[in-house]
C-alpha cells in the first residue's frame, strides 16, 4: 500500500498526467490540503474532475498533529493526498515523507509547477540571482525580522528578493501586496535601500487564478498597488541589480502588457 503525494499545480485545473490520474482515483482515500494556499477550485469540483464523491478536506491539526495515523493508513491502503501548487515546498509534507520512511511505508510524490516557481519565471529575473527568500506576516514577528535582514543582503549583494504573504486558512486571512509594502516602508533604513537602489516592486497575484495579475511597479508608483483586488496569494519581487536583458522584460512585458 502506498502513500500518494500529489502535486496539482497552479492553474484553473489540475494538471494530472494519465497514470497518476489513475493511481488518484484508485486510492482507498483521497483527501485535499486546501490550508497552505488557496487555490482557484474547491473540494466539490475535485470531486467532480476526479469524479469521486468520498474526497475529504485535511486541515493543518491533522496534518501536524496526526502525520502518524495517515501514514498508518497509507500501510494498509492507498492513500492520496491532493496538494494545491507542488507538494514539497511546505515542511509538513516533507515530515510527512520522513514519517513515511521511518514506518516503512511506501510512498511516492508527484511535483508540479509551485506558485513561487511560477511567479520566478513570469518575473522575467535571472533566476542565478534570487537571493533568499522571505515571508511577511501580521505583527511584529522574528519571521519579519528574518525577512527584512534578508532583503538587505540580496540589495547589498545585488540579488532580487522574492517575498512570500501570509495566508491564514482558519482566518480566511490573505496579505494583501499594500500591507506588506507598509510593512517595508516602517523599516526606513530599508526603504531607503530600496530607493537608492532604484528597485523595481513586482507583484504576482492570483496566480492560476481566472485573473493574473503581474506588474512591475516603480517606486513612485506603489500607491496604485492598494487598488488591487483583495482576497488573492500573492508574491511580491523586490529587484536587485538588474541586467540590461531583465531590465527590457520589465518595461516590455511586465509593464508593457497592462
Amino acid at each position: 500500500m502506498t502513500l500518494y503525494l500529489v502535486g496539482l499545480g497552479v492553474y484553473k485545473e489540475p494538471v494530472i498526467p494519465g497514470q497518476w490520474f489513475k493511481k488518484i482515483v484508485e486510492s482507498t482515500y483521497i483527501f485535499f490540503e486546501g490550508y497552505t494556499s488557496p487555490a482557484p477550485y474547491d473540494i466539490e469540483y475535485l470531486k467532480t474532475y476526479f469524479k469521486r464523491d468520498d474526497i475529504k478536506p485535511i486541515d493543518r491539526d491533522t496534518l501536524e498533529l496526526k502525520i502518524e495515523d495517515l501514514v498508518a493508513k497509507a500501510s494498509e491502503d492507498d492513500v492520496a493526498i491532493l496538494v494545491y501548487g507542488d507538494p514539497l515546498i511546505a515542511t509538513t509534507h516533507k515530515t510527512l515523507i520522513i514519517t513515511s520512511n521511518e514506518k516503512g511505508v511506501k510512498y511516492e510524490v508527484f511535483h508540479n509547477v509551485s506558485a513561487y516557481l511560477y511567479a520566478i519565471t513570469e518575473s522575467g529575473l535571472d533566476i542565478y540571482k534570487i537571493g533568499p527568500i522571505g515571508t511577511l506576516v501580521r505583527g511584529e514577528t522574528d519571521i519579519n525580522k528574518s525577512t527584512l535582514d534578508k532583503i538587505r543582503y540580496n540589495i547589498k549583494n545585488g540579488f532580487h528578493s522574492p517575498i512570500l504573504l501570509e495566508y491564514s486558512a482558519e482566518e480566511n486571512y490573505v496579505m494583501h501586496p499594500v500591507e506588506a509594502i507598509e510593512i517595508l516602508k516602517k523599516d526606513k533604513g530599508l526603504w531607503n535601500m530600496v530607493i537608492g537602489n532604484q528597485s523595481y516592486i513586482i507583484v504576482m497575484m492570483a496566480l492560476g487564478f481566472d485573473r493574473e495579475y503581474k506588474y512591475a511597479y516603480k517606486l513612485n508608483e506603489v500607491e496604485e498597488i492598494s487598488s488591487l483586488p483583495r482576497g488573492y496569494p500573492a508574491i511580491i519581487i523586490i529587484t536587485g541589480k538588474l541586467h540590461f536583458m531583465e531590465r527590457e522584460y520589465i518595461e516590455k512585458i511586465l509593464r508593457g502588457s497592462q
